[in-house]
C-alpha cells in the first residue's frame, strides 16, 4: 500500500483497506447511525497524512451513503474516488462477516441486490464496542520503520523474518553441518501463552525468564520422585501434560533467542545502532554519513554468515539468514546501507545536493546502477531521500531543526529503557512508566506514530489541542466526529446487551504498515494509562526497513 499510493499513485488498496473499516463501523461502532438498518457508528475520527485522510473520507462517503438509502448498501459494486474528483464502478472487499459467520460457508445469499446484515445480530449486538478511528499514514512516521528495534519479536522479524504469523528455522548439529534439510516452522501467536508472555521483552530480560521457566519445568518434572498413591498421580499426570507442552515451545525460543541474542552482540549490528543513535542525536552530521559509510567497505569486517555455518558457537540449533548485513563480498547490503542514509534524510530535513552526489556516486560503485538508481528515484518519490536546499531558512523549517523541534513537543527521546520487575513488566505505578515504557521497544525513542495515539487522550481537545505541534508533521491532520452515543446510564446493560462502562476499544490503522516495535509501544500504552483504552491494529501489511526497501523495488536487494 506504501508503494501504491506514495510512488504509483494508486489509490486502491487504500480503497480496500476503507470499506474494511466501514465493514468494521457498521457492526462494532460504539454509536449509533440514522437508524438500525443504516449500521453503527464509531464516535470520533482521526487521521494524519494524505494516505489516511483519503481512507477517512472514504469511510464517511460510505457511511453517508447508507445513511441516505437507510438499508444496506448493495454488494455488487460500491463507487471510489478517483484522483480528479470523480467516481468509478470498483468491486468491493469481502464483508468482514463472510469470514466469520456460519452461513458463509454455504455462501452469501444477496437477497435481491440487498447484501445481508455481516454479522449475525447476537454477535454484533453483543460484540466489542469501537469508539474512535485513528488512522496514521506511513510516510507521516517514517522514523519508526527506520530505527532499530529491540523486542524479541521485532528482533526475530529482522534475523529470520516473520510471514504470517510464521517464522522457520533449519536444524543444525554444533559443528554446524546441517542434519536435516527440511526446515522447522514455528508458529508465532498468542495462542503459545509463552511466546505470548515474551514478545514484548528486551534480549536481556528474556534470559532470565527463560531460564526461570526452564527450572519449573524442570522442578515439574521431578515431582514424579515424590509421589505415593493414585490420587497424586492422577494429579500430576495434567502437570506433566502441560509441563510437556511448555518444553516444547520452551526449547523452541531458547533455540531462537539464542540466535537472535548472538547476532545483536555482532559487531556490524553495534555500529549500526552506534551511528542510528549518533543520527538521532545530531552528533553525526549528513557529511561524517559519508566518511562512515566509506569506512564501512574496509575489507576488515566479518565475513558474512552463510546458510549452515554459526556466526558464534551457541546451541546446537543455528539458523540461516534471510536478511543479513554483509554480502557474499563481504561489504554491507545495499538495505543496510541505504537504511542509514534515508534515517539521515529524515531526521535532517534532506541532504544537501554535494554530500547526496558523494553518498550517490559510492552507492552505484558497490553495487551497480542497475540496483541504485532506480531505487534512489522511488525513495526520493515517497519521502525517504530528499535533496535540502543550503539556506539558513530551510535548515529552521524542514531541516534538522525541524527534527529537534519534533523531539521535543512529542518527548521522543526518553532517557532509561523501562522499569521492570522479575518478569519483564513496567510498573504502571511508576512516574515515568509510561514514557519509558513506550521507549522501551526502541531503547530510548518513543515512536512518534504511538504519541498520536497518546496525543487523542492525552490532550483534553485532542489532537485540535496540540495543533501547532501537528503541523511540524508531514500531511494534513483532521479529526471528525461521527456517530452519537447511546444513553446508559453507567454500570447498566443497553438494550443490546453492552455494559455501559468499560475499557474503551479504539481502532488504531496504519496505512502503508506497521512495526512489530510499534506494536509492542502500543500495549505498553494501553497498560500504563489511568483511563483504560485497549487497542485493536489494522494494517495494510507488517514492515520494517528491509521489507520496506523490498516493497519499494518490488524484488529482492
Amino acid at each position: 500500500a506504501f508503494r501504491d499510493f506514495h510512488i504509483r499513485s494508486d489509490p486502491t488498496p487504500l480503497s480496500l483497506l476503507a470499506e474494511t473499516l466501514h465493514d468494521l463501523q457498521r457492526n462494532f461502532g460504539a454509536g449509533l447511525g440514522v437508524s438500525q438498518q443504516a449500521g453503527r457508528r464509531v464516535l470520533k475520527m482521526n487521521a494524519i497524512g494524505t494516505a489516511a485522510k483519503y481512507v477517512v473520507d472514504y469511510v464517511l462517503r460510505l457511511a453517508k451513503e447508507d445513511d441516505e438509502a437507510g438499508a444496506p448498501v448493495d454488494e455488487g459494486e460500491k463507487a471510489a474516488f478517483t484522483g480528479d474528483g470523480s467516481s468509478q464502478p470498483r468491486p468491493r472487499a469481502p464483508p468482514i462477516g463472510h469470514l466469520v459467520t456460519p452461513e458463509a460457508s454455504a455462501g452469501p445469499s444477496l437477497g435481491g441486490g440487498r447484501r445481508k446484515p455481516l454479522l449475525p445480530e447476537t454477535v454484533t449486538s453483543k460484540g466489542l464496542k469501537i469508539e474512535e478511528f485513528i488512522v496514521i499514514d506511513r510516510r507521516t512516521d517514517l522514523f519508526s520503520v527506520l530505527c532499530t528495534q529491540f523486542t524479541y519479536e521485532s528482533l526475530l522479524d529482522r534475523c529470520l523474518g516473520i510471514r504470517y504469523g510464521l517464522t522457520s528455522m533449519a536444524r543444525y548439529i554444533d559443528v554446524g553441518e546441517p542434519i536435516l534439510p527440511e526446515r522447522k516452522t514455528v508458529v508465532l501467536n498468542s495462542n503459545d501463552k509463552l511466546f505470548d508472555r515474551i514478545r514484548d521483552l528486551r534480549m536481556e530480560v528474556l534470559g532470565p525468564l527463560l531460564h526461570k521457566k526452564a527450572s519449573q519445568i524442570q522442578e515439574t518434572y521431578s515431582e514424579k520422585d515424590r509421589l505415593s498413591d493414585i490420587p497424586q498421580m492422577k494429579m500430576y499426570m495434567d502437570k506433566f501434560k502441560s509441563a510437556q507442552a511448555d518444553h516444547a515451545s520452551l526449547a523452541d525460543h531458547v533455540n531462537l533467542a539464542s540466535f537472535t541474542s548472538a547476532l545483536t552482540q555482532m559487531p556490524w549490528f553495534q555500529q549500526q545502532w552506534q551511528v542510528e543513535d549518533g543520527l538521532m542525536s545530531g552528533a553525526i552530521t549528513p557529511a561524517q554519513l559519508v566518511d562512515i559509510v566509506n569506512d564501512m567497505m574496509e575489507p576488515n569486517l566479518p565475513q558474512p554468515v552463510k546458510e549452515g555455518q554459526q556466526p558464534v558457537r551457541m546451541q546446537p540449533c543455528c539458523f540461516s539468514l534471510p536478511v543479513i548485513a554483509l554480502s557474499d563480498s563481504g561489504i554491507p547490503t545495499a538495505r543496510y546501507v541505504l537504511r542509514l542514509i534515508c534515517l539521515c534524510s529524515v531526521v535532517n530535513g534532506g541532504i544537501k545536493m554535494k554530500t547526496l552526489k558523494a553518498l550517490t556516486k559510492n552507492l552505484i560503485e558497490w553495487y551497480g546502477p542497475k540496483l541504485i538508481v532506480p531505487l534512489l528515484h522511488h525513495m526520493t518519490a515517497c519521502g525517504l531521500l530528499k535533496v535540502s536546499s543550503d539556506s539558513g531558512a530551510d535548515l529552521v523549517s524542514s531541516g534538522s531543526g525541524k527534527w529537534q523541534r519534533m523531539k521535543q513537543a512529542f518527548n521522543l527521546v526518553v532517557a532509561g529503557g523501562g522499569p521492570e520487575d522479575d518478569d519483564g513488566e513496567s510498573d504502571p505505578g511508576s512516574n515515568i512508566a509510561a514514557d519509558t515504557g513506550i521507549a522501551y521497544a526502541y531503547s530510548g525513542y518513543a515512536p512518534l506514530s504511538v504519541r498520536l495515539v497518546e496525543l487523542t487522550e492525552s490532550e483534553p481537545n485532542g489532537w485540535r489541542g496540540a495543533a501547532e505541534n501537528l503541523n511540524l508533521l508531514w500531511g494534513p491532520a483532521i479529526e471528525v466526529a461521527c456517530g452519537a452515543r447511546p444513553e446508559v446510564l453507567p454500570g447498566s446493560v443497553d438494550q443490546e446487551g453492552t455494559v455501559g462502562k468499560g475499557d474503551k476499544v479504539v481502532v488504531v490503522c496504519f496505512v502503508g504498515g506497521v512495526t512489530y516495535g510499534e506494536i509492542a509501544a502500543l500495549r505498553r500504552l494501553s497498560a500504563v494509562e489511568r483511563k483504560g483504552r485497549r487497542f485493536l491494529v489494522v494494517t495494510t501489511e507488517m514492515l520494517s526497513h528491509e521489507k520496506l526497501f523490498n516493497e519499494i523495488i518490488n524484488e529482492q536487494l
